[in-house]
């Protein structure tokens, strides 16, 4: 499943103070979730 969203659209939905980190931890788990 490919989600397309704008850098707009992102920057709306990130806080000034969002874990960069703690995305990638999301973005690794959700690779081993779905067997990639």
């Amino acid at each position: 499943m490919t989600i397309s969203i704008t850098d707009d659209d992102w920057n709306e939905l990130t806080p000034e103070s969002f874990d960069t980190t703690a995305l990638l931890r999301a973005v690794d788990a959700v690779d081993e979730l779905r067997g990639d």
